[in-house]
């Protein structure tokens, strides 16, 4: 029998998580199964925990991580070639929602038991000659700002634990509707260079999701060699929350104050200092040059 190494975020998600981790527990200790568990006690040990768990585990082994996207997303960074599997406890859970995984942990749980694995495609992004992954998207602007004031704001656990995460993010989010500046962008393509001088959103996507659940592109595909690029302009507030709507609704694909790409590598060059999220991870507020492109990963899923 193999042996399940379990990295688990319990900080992920609201309070209600911290039940189904424990149905998980419960159903694996039913079943004989061996296991062990790895709790994590600060933001990023997940990477830590898994160097640590792949150079002792063996072939046979399988790895497990509870927790949200930046969660999962933290342990590929560590784990090279290794397969994990995945149980969304989080509050966005898009990745889960992009290829369709159960959200109910027993559901999951049996997908990854059964899994005889595959490969999805992972963005690849390189920030000075550093390379990164990322499982959902990378964005700069209103999203990304969203994610750094979300994080830093101490109402985030509270609202968690009543269950309304997503609530902070919805405040944050109109607030930011009146402060975003809009900013600078160069992008460059093999054969496309387009740049705008008043951007004001600009996410680099690899399936339809972000922000827990909203369609940003319907049609962006995990299981595709390619990324889409979804661009907004800093339009007045109306004009805004029209766009945003849209989005909501699913009704932006053909709209002309949408601009979208899709491609399989590009640059973006952010000219002024802008804060950037992968995954709903943030990263300082700076002037970036990315390169993008797709690679495949191994999951148990």
């Amino acid at each position: 029998m193999n042996y399940y190494h379990i990295i688990v975020n319990q900080e992920a998600g609201n309070s209600k998580n911290k039940t189904k981790i424990q149905q998980i527990f419960k159903q694996l200790t039913a079943e004989k199964q061996a296991f062990k568990v790895y709790q994590t006690q600060y933001a990023g040990e997940e990477k830590k925990i898994a160097e640590k768990i792949i150079k002792h585990m063996a072939k046979i082994d399988r790895i497990l991580v509870i927790g949200g996207d930046g969660t999962l997303s933290n342990v590929l960074q560590a784990v090279g070639e290794t397969p994990v599997g995945y149980i969304a406890t989080g509050t966005g859970n898009d990745f889960a929602r992009g290829i369709c995984l159960p959200l109910e942990p027993i559901a999951a749980l049996k997908q990854f038991q059964e899994s005889k694995g595959q490969k999805l495609n992972v963005i690849n992004y390189r920030i000075n000659n550093k390379s990164y992954l990322a499982l959902n998207n990378v964005g700069v602007g209103l999203d990304a700002a969203i994610v750094a004031k979300t994080n830093q704001s101490k109402s985030k656990k509270i609202l968690n634990r009543l269950h309304l995460g997503n609530l902070s993010y919805i405040v944050i989010l109109f607030r930011l509707l009146f402060q975003q500046k809009p900013f600078p962008v160069e992008i460059t393509t093999a054969d496309y260079f387009l740049k705008v001088n008043n951007a004001f959103l600009l996410t680099v996507t690899n399936h339809p999701y972000f922000g827990g659940g909203i369609p940003l592109w319907p049609d962006a595909d995990i299981y595709s060699n390619q990324i889409d690029v979804v661009l907004i302009k800093r339009y007045n507030l109306f004009k805004l929350l029209y766009l945003l709507i849209l989005i909501v609704t699913r009704r932006q694909m053909n709209h002309s104050d949408i601009i979208h790409l899709k491609t399989d590598s590009l640059n973006i060059k952010i000219l002024n200092p802008e804060f950037l999220q992968a995954d709903g991870e943030d990263a300082p507020q700076r002037p970036y040059e990315i390169h993008f492109s797709t690679q495949q990963h191994h999951f148990w899923l």
